[in-house]
């Protein structure tokens, strides 16, 4: 199956670049087209599907952060994966939350750009190393500040005592998944691709996909890097039996 591929990139050599290195780089991957900002990439979109946008984050008139959340709202079957000299928290997560696919830095290789093009399409999130350790570090800070300040609520109105507080949604919703459920998170978290994970529980991969879109919306997560997160923070340690 031929996968076709949009480049966006303000950066001519760049743009140039990778549309070089993804020309007849494998028969399957198809270079659609280039676009010098995120506007530009809006507008091909409209008259020419792609598959995978490889997502430039910071450009002139549209920036990339904006470009991916139009583009995921206007056609969802697209994969976008940022392609970035920037490692920035705000632009991690800010793309991630817009809907990307992956986040990755420009100091990969061709097969690795390769591989997540492949990766994005198998429902896999192609991140790289030193992002994917920012992305566990957030969740975990953010889950130390909601991190109940009491574990009774005997303790409410009791002066100088803290005001007992219901833990997050993330952590009650996490408990609350079904054995499939949390098993298909556990291999997701264990780097697993969509394909990967029918294979392991013997059902197709739209199962796995629609299985994976209700776990995101129950634990209040944007896609599969924060839900990995989420599981390697609290769920790794949890045992499930629901027997």
């Amino acid at each position: 199956m031929a996968v076709k591929v949009l480049v966006v990139d303000d950066q001519k050599l760049i743009r140039e670049g990778l549309a070089l290195m993804l020309h007849g780089a494998e028969p399957e991957i198809i270079l659609a087209g280039m676009a010098a900002n995120g506007n530009e990439a809006v507008k091909f979109l409209a008259g020419t599907p792609v598959d995978v946008v490889l997502m430039d984050l910071r450009m002139p008139e549209m920036d990339g952060i904006t470009a991916t959340r139009t583009i995921i709202e206007q056609y969802p079957g697209t994969r976008v994966i940022a392609l970035t000299t920037f490692d920035e928290d705000e632009l991690i997560f800010g793309v991630l939350k817009a809907g990307a696919a992956g986040y990755l830095l420009k100091d990969i290789g061709k097969e690795e750009i390769i591989t997540a093009i492949r990766q994005a399409m198998d429902g896999s999130a192609p991140i790289s190393p030193k992002v994917a350790a920012k992305v566990i570090q957030r969740v975990a800070r953010e889950n130390e500040i909601t991190k109940p300040q009491a574990t009774s609520k005997e303790n409410d109105g009791i002066p100088g005592t803290p005001k007992y507080t219901q833990p997050p949604l993330t952590d009650r919703a996490l408990k609350n998944l079904s054995q499939q459920d949390w098993e298909i998170l556990r291999l997701t978290a264990a780097g697993l691709s969509n394909t990967e994970i029918a294979h392991r529980l013997y059902v197709s991969r739209g199962t796995i996909k629609n299985h994976l879109s209700r776990i995101y919306e129950r634990l209040g997560v944007s896609g599969r890097a924060e839900a990995a997160a989420l599981f390697a923070r609290k769920g790794s340690s949890e045992s499930r039996d629901d027997s």
